[in-house]
């Protein structure tokens, strides 16, 4: 398994290192540059969703400059990282794991008495790390948008552009923060606060985060300005 997870982690390297680069001086859309390049490799394969997420991973966690420049699909842009100090506790928590780190890898190589094994979960920990920085470095820059006939949801670096048609909306709301999960429910929260609630019609359904369809009654957001977002979005509707 380690074996196979290191081969893949390189030519996923390798594709952001030679081909979305070379995309994204065309347009600016990095997300729209590494599925072309994933599905130009891989097809109509059922992998392309993970290879695509990998991909992200590592663009947003090692390669991503100058996150302004990038563009995203969308007319209307809705940040997220300030809500609750949603970034700055993500950044906390990757400083927590960079000091402890160290001390985990010697005590690994002290307790452990096969050394492939300790560096074996030496490895996995630098992964944990390299997606905890994508999370960090994407949360600020991709944001949630409004499309000519969709809402456009991204969070972080786990999701692509989650598509929501305007016409499965019912209505949008204001919520408080104590949204449970529940089946039929999407959250999309991180380190902040719950403070949109998107009402979908019945038996509607959403492509989910890897592929397939999934029942969903609500959507919960939360926005750095919830009260912009709802304007623009009640408009569209």
């Amino acid at each position: 398994m380690v074996v196979l997870e290191v081969a893949l982690e390189l030519y996923v390297l390798m594709l952001v290192l030679h081909r979305v680069q070379a995309a994204m001086r065309l347009s600016g859309n990095a997300d729209e540059a590494m599925e072309r390049t994933i599905r130009g490799q891989l097809g109509a394969s059922r992998f392309v969703p993970f290879a695509v997420f990998e991909m992200r991973v590592w663009y947003y966690g090692l390669f991503m400059r100058r996150g302004e420049r990038l563009r995203f699909r969308g007319e209307q842009h809705f940040s997220y990282d300030k809500n609750g100090g949603n970034v700055s506790n993500q950044f906390a928590f990757l400083m927590v794991m960079l000091f402890e780190m160290p001390l985990m890898h010697m005590f690994l190589h002290l307790a452990l008495s096969k050394p492939w094994l300790a560096w074996t979960l030496d490895i996995l920990s630098l992964m944990s790390m390299l997606y905890l920085l994508a999370e960090y470095r994407a949360s600020q820059w991709r944001p949630i948008s409004l499309d000519y006939n969709a809402l456009l949801i991204r969070n972080g670096v786990l999701t692509g552009d989650r598509e929501v048609a305007y016409g499965l909306i019912e209505s949008v709301v204001r919520c408080e923060d104590g949204i449970r999960r529940q089946r039929g429910i999407l959250r999309f929260r991180q380190s902040g606060r719950l403070n949109v609630e998107i009402r979908l019609r019945e038996n509607s359904k959403l492509a989910t985060a890897f592929g397939g369809e999934q029942s969903v009654s609500r959507i919960y957001l939360s926005l750095d300005h919830p009260d912009a977002f709802i304007d623009a979005l009640r408009q569209r509707l």
